[in-house]
């Protein structure tokens, strides 16, 4: 069976493998790599690739587009605590400040997942809504998930 979509969870596991995968292929460009090592890597790159390519054949035609997307614009950057702690903080002044000029917009958006995506039981291919928010990168909201939609949620 297809999945019409990935949660975030999900979601972010597939991209942490395909970002796994990129990153051994450049590590076997390296010729500093003993025959032991390369061949070690490579056998981790092609277990993980199948892992990849399995779940992504369970993905639809525009679930799969989206993760695509995604891909292309993600990246994944090794941190200790401090330096998320730091970024956590510049990330959330920055939101706060993004908030504030777009308070009307963030409003309507509340409104519209209060409204119409609060106990939802529709299929995410039958809901304009669920469009327009992939279309537009709307993260989903917090609360337990319905498994129809990533934006349904249970008040």
């Amino acid at each position: 069976m297809l999945k019409d979509y990935l949660n975030k969870e999900e979601r972010v596991q597939l991209l942490f493998l395909k970002k796994y995968i990129d990153n051994i292929d450049e590590m076997l460009n390296n010729t500093n790599l003993t025959k032991e090592e390369h061949k070690a890597l490579k056998t981790a790159r092609t277990w993980g690739f199948k892992g990849f390519n399995s779940k992504a054949k369970r993905l639809n035609n525009n679930a799969f587009k989206t993760f695509w997307n995604s891909v292309k614009n993600a990246y994944i950057n090794v941190e200790d605590r401090y330096a998320v702690e730091m970024y956590n903080k510049k990330l959330s002044s920055k939101l706060d400040d993004c908030y504030e000029m777009n308070r009307d917009y963030y409003k309507l958006v509340e409104l519209i997942f209060y409204y119409n995506c609060r106990n939802c039981i529709k299929c995410n291919n039958d809901c304009e809504i669920y469009k327009e928010f992939e279309e537009r990168c709307i993260p989903e909201p917090t609360g337990e998930d319905l498994g129809n939609c990533r934006y349904s949620y249970k008040e």
